[in-house]
């Protein structure tokens, strides 16, 4: 983490007038001047902007005598991006009620920077602290020798200078990638139970070939022996269906010398008078 520009307003001894702090350029810098006139409070802006911790005070104590709201901005460079936090912080009031803190997280792009701010504090905090590759404990043991505690890292426990250490080398993202690795191993040693089950599956599918070319020799005889009898009951079905249409013509025509009936009864009437008639006529002929 590289700091670039300072801002702050109403941080310990400074109020609303101080111009920013722009460290562009600077490679080694040293603050130097009389005690009480501020130098440790711009380290105490950055740290207090980046992790919310400035020797060891309370948030109230932060704030510039008499006034009731304070900010501090910080630009940075981390990783080739730049970032800009501010964290804000305001009195609690009378009545118990308690003070209030935000913080802002930024990323640079071509056109200004935009808020990549999580949903909490504690959110946007972690974010914070994934950028810069450490925690305010981290920093104060390693980079950081906050005044009067030269000796902060000697004084720790063997497991915490074990921890601090580790952060500082980077053996957590080890501790990430062995996880991960842990992870991959059990998605591939599942998948491989997945390949193994289907392989011992179509093992046993090849085993009953035997069994499955029986059953499809089976089934293709049932199905000539089908094919045949439908060929046969196709040239029966053809037999019958021709007698059907015989049947429907002679029924058609049975229904015609039926329609003609009354007539052939009318004609045969009329024969019976014209013979009895003629009869008749012949009986007169002979008397």
């Amino acid at each position: 983490m590289i700091p670039l520009k300072l801002s702050l307003k109403n941080f310990l001894c400074y109020r609303d007038d101080v111009p920013p702090l722009d460290f562009s350029g600077i490679h080694v810098a040293c603050l130097c001047g009389p005690n009480g006139h501020g130098k440790s409070a711009l380290l105490d802006a950055i740290t207090w902007a980046l992790w919310g911790e400035a020797r060891g005070k309370t948030q109230d104590d932060l704030l510039h005598f008499g006034q009731d709201e304070m900010w501090v901005e910080l630009e940075f460079l981390a990783r080739d991006t730049k970032y800009r936090v501010v964290r804000r912080h305001s009195r609690g009031g009378l009545q118990g009620r308690r003070g209030a803190s935000n913080l802002e997280l930024q990323v640079s792009s071509g056109d200004g920077f935009h808020p990549i701010t999580g949903n909490t504090m504690r959110e946007t905090q972690a974010k914070v602290q994934q950028i810069i590759g450490m925690d305010y404990d981290t920093f104060i043991n390693s980079a950081f020798l906050i005044q009067g505690r030269a000796d902060e890292f000697t004084n720790k426990s063997p497991g915490e200078r074990k921890e601090v250490l580790g952060k500082i080398i980077g053996l957590g993202r080890y501790d990430e990638f062995q996880e991960r690795s842990r992870h991959e191993a059990q998605e591939k040693e599942r998948r491989a139970d997945d390949i193994e089950a289907t392989f011992q599956f179509m093992r046993g599918e090849i085993a009953r070939k035997e069994d499955y070319q029986q059953d499809l020799n089976r089934v293709t005889e049932d199905l000539r022996v089908v094919s045949e009898s439908l060929v046969v009951k196709g040239h029966e079905a053809e037999a019958l269906r021709l007698q059907v249409q015989t049947l429907e013509q002679k029924a058609q025509e049975t229904l015609g010398l039926e329609a003609r009936i009354p007539q052939i009864e009318g004609e045969i009437g009329h024969f019976r008078e014209e013979s009895h008639r003629s009869t008749s006529r012949i009986e007169e002929y002979r008397g």
